[in-house]
């Protein structure tokens, strides 16, 4: 099922793009970051960890991976974050 998914999604530019803004628009939801940028980019940093395409690369280091990115992108979310609060 997964992987039909990923082929369907993938295959389908207009379908990619819709779950792609979806994810867009949680992430601004959660975060209240409204710049486009900052969530895309935020998007990019975690794509290999939640993108289904990137499945089989994903091993017992995924982990270990997923955590030394998110050390490198927290303190930019924070920041973010706190711009956002001072606007």
């Amino acid at each position: 099922m997964f992987k039909l998914y990923t082929d369907y999604i993938d295959g389908n530019p207009e379908l990619l793009a819709r779950h792609i803004n979806d994810l867009s628009r949680s992430l601004i939801a959660a975060t209240g970051i409204a710049d486009d940028t900052i969530i895309s980019s935020i998007l990019q940093a975690f794509s290999c960890f939640s993108t289904s395409a990137f499945a089989p690369a994903w091993n017992n280091q995924t982990r270990n991976q997923f955590e030394a990115v998110w050390s490198l992108v927290r303190p930019g979310v924070q920041a973010a974050l706190y711009n956002q609060n001072l606007d």
